[in-house]
């Protein structure tokens, strides 16, 4: 899998250039990005609810093994990503497995957020429409409208912005639904996963 759960990656060693970014700078930046860490907070607006739901957690991304979005609050709820498979883990419950078998139009989704984090133009290009702006201070923002059916029928867009990499995203569903995430605390070394880290990806 391309690696995510993009859409993303600001590390403290990148720097910033005093141009404008422009998108191949970005695709650049973020392809060349092995190994994030960082921490995020969710903001999901729904309708007919009177407050937001918010949740936080850690997301790790992992170049040719797939994604790890780990809620700390308010549950604990872990889902892992790769090519091939995606686990859930509630709480303390058993570790459950969905396969890209039996479940092919949910690992689709999956592949285009992938290629959103990535910062993949030409795999973004089949599937949306690309506005990208320059903005001040080193700041650019994408936005992505859907150009094929079924993506239309769950999303109407996706709004990313950052600077060199992904900071903040903003998805907005069919329904008007939106959900806001920020990342921050991005950390793109070590490079070598840890014991627990390589854990995840275990079959």
């Amino acid at each position: 899998m391309r690696t995510l759960f993009l859409c993303l990656c600001l590390g403290a060693s990148l720097v910033v250039p005093c141009s404008a970014v422009t998108f191949p700078e970005l695709e650049s930046n973020l392809s060349g990005v092995d190994v994030l860490r960082a921490q995020y907070r969710q903001t999901r607006f729904i309708s007919g609810l009177d407050a937001p739901l918010d949740s936080s957690g850690t997301l790790l991304l992992v170049r040719n093994k797939g994604v790890v979005w780990s809620q700390v609050e308010p549950f604990q709820v872990q889902f892992v990503l790769t090519d091939e498979m995606i686990a859930e883990t509630f709480g303390d419950q058993p570790r459950k497995i969905k396969s890209k078998a039996d479940h092919g139009e949910l690992f689709r989704f999956v592949g285009f957020f992938s290629s959103i984090f990535d910062g993949d133009k030409a795999a973004l290009e089949k599937t949306f429409k690309i506005d990208f702006v320059s903005l001040n201070d080193d700041r650019w923002e994408m936005n992505l409208t859907p150009n094929i059916a079924k993506i239309k029928k769950v999303f109407s867009g996706v709004k990313l912005q950052g600077r060199l990499l992904v900071e903040d995203v903003e998805i907005v569903e069919a329904s008007g639904n939106r959900t806001v995430i920020h990342f921050d605390d991005l950390s793109t070394s070590p490079t070598v996963l840890s014991i627990d880290e390589k854990q995840y990806f275990a079959n």
